[in-house]
């Protein structure tokens, strides 16, 4: 749903780019709901 921002943080377990993007991702989302 378009606007959703009630979804559950990714897991990040390595520390490779893509857990740095989950990260970043997870970082985002928690300012967009404050």
């Amino acid at each position: 749903m378009s606007g959703d921002l009630t979804s559950k943080e990714i897991k990040v377990r390595s520390r490779d780019e893509v857990s740095d993007l989950a990260g970043s991702f997870n970082e985002m989302s928690r300012s967009l709901r404050i």
